[in-house]
């Protein structure tokens, strides 16, 4: 199953340039949100109303930041790979909501992975909470194995650090009962539901550092493209869009500031008005906050139509 996997997964972007995810809401789902890339950095996600929430992660430099889950009643924080339980790295989630959840000692909101790969395998969490949803009884636990097939463990295993549970400095190990290594790391481990179920242990640890996964780069330049080219009283009126993964902070056309019309999320309208040019050709780039400039310019030649127009 690892071999399969390998040829589709664990393929991505790099820690400078992680796939940025921000402001996403997904309902009605039935698997809502599969990560299959290192590298990723995903804010204000919401997802509600699935049965599989966050589903067959690949877990390497994962950085979430304020997770809402609600009303996912199979699996909804699931562990890495899902079936194969195999997890490569380390990831952080920061802010993470559960209204969702109740009804058996077993199936947990968080699941723990079986297989650390790399060996330096964890995840780490602060600012966890969970809500009772109208009408559920009994609680799941927060952290436990994952359902479905069990993975023979390869050790060493795979724990979950919930920083500052206990208070300030003092965080949550959780390991699973299959992680013989981590059981006899010298560790106090006891059952504490509804935190573990019948299939994971804590202890409480100081002197575990958030680890900081991501350090992301703003290297690449916008994109701009002429939308349209229109001749008004002697001159041209020129409007196009520019986009970046920043903020756009300059568009020019032939070497002539063009007027921002519109602005939203990265993407910017814009208009230039500029005589005819001699030798009929425009060429428009942009500029954003991270001082990259435009290297493959948009160039529209107008010789052809400046003399069907004339």
């Amino acid at each position: 199953m690892l071999e399969a996997i390998r040829r589709i997964d664990w393929t991505g972007p790099d820690t400078r340039h992680p796939h940025v995810i921000r402001n996403l809401k997904i309902w009605g789902a039935h698997y809502a949100f599969r990560p299959h890339i290192p590298s990723m950095l995903v804010e204000n996600l919401r997802i509600h109303d699935a049965a599989y929430a966050i589903y067959r992660p690949a877990f390497e430099n994962h950085v979430y930041r304020n997770v809402h889950i609600s009303m996912v009643d199979a699996e909804p924080f699931n562990r890495a790979m899902d079936d194969a339980s195999a997890q490569t790295g380390v990831i952080t989630v920061d802010g993470l909501k559960f209204t969702t959840g109740y009804g058996n000692r077993s199936t947990p909101l968080i699941q723990l992975s079986d297989l650390n790969l790399s060996g330096h395998a964890a995840t780490h969490l602060r600012n966890v909470s969970v809500e009772r949803p109208p009408n559920y009884r009994d609680r799941w636990p927060l952290v436990n194995r994952g359902v479905g097939p069990r993975v023979p463990p390869i050790l060493p295993g795979v724990p979950i650090y919930i920083h500052d549970y206990y208070g300030p400095g003092r965080h949550a190990k959780i390991v699973s009962t299959a992680a013989r290594d981590l059981l006899e790391d010298g560790d106090d481990y006891r059952e504490e539901p509804p935190l573990t179920g019948d299939e994971s242990r804590v202890a409480e640890v100081t002197g575990i550092l958030w680890p900081e996964l991501l350090e992301p780069v703003d290297d690449v330049p916008p994109a701009t493209i002429v939308l349209s080219v229109q001749r008004k009283d002697g001159q041209l009126v020129i409007r196009g869009v520019s986009h970046d993964n920043g903020e756009i902070v300059k568009v020019e056309v032939n070497s002539v500031a063009a007027r921002i019309v519109s602005r939203n999320s990265g993407v910017v309208d814009w208009l230039a008005l500029l005589p005819i040019p001699e030798d009929g050709q425009l060429i428009a780039r942009a500029a954003d906050d991270a001082g990259n400039v435009e290297q493959t310019a948009h160039r529209v030649r107008l010789v052809q139509w400046l003399e069907a127009s004339q």
